[in-house]
């Protein structure tokens, strides 16, 4: 809720969707009594029907959304010889196949209005993939190339299609994984800000600002043989492998 918090501190009207209505209706609650202007709606990503409703029903309210923030996400952890496969579909459902869902329901809108950004949330594992995150590692990657791809296609109708990689954050999904030796984990406040800076600068790829960031990118694209071992070496200090 970070993201949509900063947004209603810049004077915007956010919209949040999530699974948990009772939860949706504190939150907007809270951006109200702070001030902001906010409305929730009920959405599950998973369930095209349910994103089908959810945007039809802002479009009835508000008529246009101008920034999307394609942020749901979940990540399991273990070596893929031990991952379920119900594990591996739900991760690529709703990290995936759920940004695509919503995409795809929200854009026939900005494209009638000629304009609109959307920003894609990935992860620096989109780029570095970590041993023990495979599934996820490939979820976020896909979502580098899905944003890539769009861009392409809708950059002539004044549609901004950007992707962010955060590395470790300080979120719930962020503390249950295990990287021993990485750097500490970002407050999600410092993401949050960082992802306005690069919806409002129409950044193509952006990640959070500073030296941990900025080496890992780097690396990525310079070393990246480093980068995979160093990747490597965390995972197995973080899980030792079991044989």
């Amino acid at each position: 809720m970070a993201i949509a918090k900063g947004f209603a501190r810049e004077g915007a009207t956010v919209i949040l969707t999530a699974r948990d209505q009772a939860r949706l209706e504190r939150e907007t609650t809270a951006i109200a009594a702070a001030g902001g202007k906010a409305w929730c709606h009920a959405m599950d990503v998973v369930d095209e029907d349910s994103v089908k409703a959810a945007v039809a029903a802002m479009l009835d309210r508000f008529m246009r959304v101008d920034i999307l923030i394609n942020n749901a996400g979940v990540a399991y952890q273990d070596y893929f010889v031990d991952y379920s496969l119900e594990h591996i579909c739900q991760e690529f459902d709703v990290n995936c196949l759920g940004m695509m869902r919503v995409t795809h329901a929200l854009l026939p809108a900005m494209i009638r209005n000629r304009s609109g950004v959307i920003m894609n949330i990935s992860s620096l594992l989109g780029l570095a993939p970590f041993p023990t995150c495979a599934s996820y590692s490939a979820t976020k990657a896909a979502v580098v190339a899905f944003t890539q791809a769009l861009r392409g296609e809708v950059s002539a109708c004044g549609i901004h299609v950007g992707v962010f990689l955060p590395g470790h954050t300080r979120t719930e999904m962020g503390d249950r994984l295990r990287m021993v030796g990485s750097p500490k984990p970002v407050a999600v406040e410092i993401v949050a800000g960082a992802i306005l800076d690069a919806v409002a600068g129409r950044k193509k790829l952006a990640t959070i600002p500073g030296p941990a960031a900025n080496l890992g990118i780097l690396m990525i694209r310079h070393f990246p043989a480093a980068a995979e071992q160093m990747m490597t070496d965390i995972a197995r200090k973080s899980m030792p492998p079991k044989n």
